[in-house]
């Protein structure tokens, strides 16, 4: 009898987990893993600022973008919280800042170039550059 509780047990089980592993993906779960690196970061200067383009599969973190200006002793500085998966973001001179708190004229200190690094919801990390 105990023989014939555990031959029904098992295949019931097993169906049992199939459900349980399938329910474990999720919208959430697939957008943080993404389908691999994808082509990285593409920074694209223009006359009123910078085009950030994240060209992974994830979404980018901490998106830190330093820009290095004619004239100014410290470079100025943006983090962005996040740039989803094959989406652009625009910052414009005026979001940027130095560590003084000084904002970023152009028309005073001329930009020169920028450096754009952050990290994927895996923890790994991407860099892009430009020069004006």
């Amino acid at each position: 009898a105990l023989r014939d509780i555990a031959t029904v047990s098992f295949p019931a089980t097993a169906i049992a987990l199939t459900f349980v592993l399938a329910g474990c993906s999720n919208p959430a779960i697939d957008k943080a893993a993404g389908r691999g690196a994808g082509a990285g970061i593409t920074v694209r200067p223009s006359a009123e600022g910078l085009t950030i383009e994240n060209h992974t599969t994830r979404p980018l973190l901490n998106v830190r973008v330093t820009v290095t200006a004619a004239g100014a002793d410290t470079p100025f500085v943006r983090v962005v919280p996040a740039i989803e998966a094959e989406q652009n973001t625009d910052l414009r001179f005026a979001d940027l800042l130095s560590e003084s708190g000084a904002v970023l004229d152009a028309g005073v200190n001329a930009p020169q170039s920028a450096l754009v690094a952050a990290r994927d919801t895996l923890g790994n990390s991407y860099s892009g550059a430009t020069r004006w």
